[in-house]
């Protein structure tokens, strides 16, 4: 059971599941987020939209309905298949990328907690689990043992 002093918001610490930055949410934006923002949560349903593709275009309907439609593509475009490849350089060049940032811890011990969503200054007690509803818990307490 955690304990608050009057007045502080409660708050929970969490990991996006995307690109892994830590965050704080206080309990009245937290509804079980696990993705820090609208771009990680869109590149993770557009990774899963990907993979169910593939996992429906090896079944035998997927694999007939695919070559249905790229029959009609190739018909519509009047595409020749076979084409000789372009000439690549054999010395292609790999760009290495340069991130240069500096980490700076989460919490120094002379800032306040933030909440990531609203900016809501939050108590300095973190959890690491989401909150149960009240519903659920007096539901649970009616059945008795």
């Amino acid at each position: 059971m955690t304990f608050f002093f009057m007045g502080e918001i409660s708050a929970r610490l969490y990991s996006c599941i995307g690109c892994h930055k830590q965050m704080v949410i206080c309990n009245h934006c937290d509804n079980g987020q696990q993705y820090c923002n609208s771009t990680c949560s869109k590149i993770a349903r557009q990774t899963n939209m990907r993979m169910a593709g593939q996992r429906y275009q090896t079944t035998r309907k997927g694999q007939h309905n695919h070559a249905r439609r790229q029959a009609r593509y190739c018909h519509r475009k009047k595409i020749v298949t076979h084409h000789t490849s372009q000439k690549t350089s054999s010395h292609a060049l790999i760009p290495i990328p340069t991130n240069k940032t500096v980490k700076r811890p989460l919490f120094t011990t002379t800032e306040n907690i933030h909440c990531y969503f609203c900016g809501e200054v939050c108590s300095n007690f973190i959890r690491i689990d989401v909150l149960r509803k009240k519903n659920k818990i007096l539901s649970k307490q009616s059945q008795g043992p």
